[in-house]
């Protein structure tokens, strides 16, 4: 091995999308060799995968790409959080609604992605610690919340986005199923009768809910705690879906606070999902941010 090189690990998740990520490995090993990268690639086969990849390959390169979905980049930064010095990051979003890449301002482009390790384009990001266990980008509980984890890979591998909108639009019915929550935050304490609630650090959830850019910051140390209040009728009904689509938090329906952390009790333990995946039924869970956390590179 030429001593010049540099070390660089990508960890690749083979059924990420319409299976993106192997289609544009080539192009990235090549355009990592020529900026002097020597790459190994590790090819995740199951779920935590790429947590113990990232955690004992990190600890020996200079850089580590992410080559998946937002659930992949979950695993990856969940492992990198164990290690006291940790590689610079790139993410090559390859899932079916890279809602974090999004938000951040991380093209698909392998092209793209290159030019930002050349240049060191960067930036640091807050994550989210949920009792046990991170998160990037999200982190709820409620109606659609489902959605994100039950969508049948093959399906989203076929028709994309779309599957989150079918699997969502059977939970429609999850309306009038409520859950008595006491959340306390920074500012205060709201208790009531929730059917979704979700701590978040981006512009959009699961293509579901649009957040307000001029009211996000990535790395400002707080979270954008949102619930949604049980409805009583028709009428609160289509207050809801109207805030769906037109992002207007600003109403007696939604509680809209910012917040670096926040604890909360329900009556029983409801699924939650990170980052798009299941994280387990829970009834009390301690929500913190982890300020300016991870450094990574931005290729917009």
């Amino acid at each position: 091995m030429n001593k010049e090189m540099k070390r660089a690990v990508v960890i690749l998740n083979p059924v990420a999308g319409k299976a993106r990520a192997k289609q544009i490995l080539f192009d990235l090993l090549k355009g990592l060799s020529e900026l002097g990268y020597e790459a190994l690639v590790y090819i995740t086969a199951a779920r935590g995968d790429a947590i113990s990849a990232a955690a004992h390959y990190g600890k020996n390169c200079a850089l580590m790409v992410c080559l998946g979905g937002d659930g992949t980049l979950n695993e990856v930064i969940s492992g990198l959080l164990t290690l006291e010095r940790r590689p610079d990051l790139c993410y090559l979003p390859a899932g079916t609604t890279n809602d974090f890449a999004a938000a951040v301002g991380i093209s698909k482009d392998v092209g793209a992605a290159l030019r930002a390790i050349e240049k060191q384009q960067t930036r640091y990001i807050d994550i989210g610690k949920i009792n046990d266990r991170f998160f990037t980008y999200v982190a709820s509980f409620g109606i659609f919340t489902r959605a994100s984890y039950s969508a049948d890979q093959n399906v989203k591998n076929t028709i994309g986005h779309l599957a989150y909108i079918l699997e969502g639009a059977k939970e429609i019915s999850d309306l009038g199923k409520a859950y008595h929550v006491r959340a306390v935050f920074d500012s205060g304490v709201t208790e009531g009768d929730f059917i979704f609630g979700s701590l978040t650090n981006t512009t959009s959830i699961g293509g579901m809910f649009k957040l307000p850019g001029n009211r996000v910051s990535l790395d400002d140390g707080k979270f954008e705690l949102m619930l949604i209040r049980a409805p009583q009728n028709l009428l609160d009904i289509q207050r809801i879906l109207d805030m769906m689509t037109r992002g207007d938090f600003d109403m007696n329906q939604v509680v809209f606070v910012r917040t670096k952390q926040a604890d909360i009790t329900l009556d029983e333990p409801v699924p939650w999902c990170t980052d798009g995946e299941f994280a387990g039924n829970q009834k009390e869970v301690c929500i913190d941010n982890l300020h300016r956390a991870v450094h990574i590179f931005v290729s917009k």
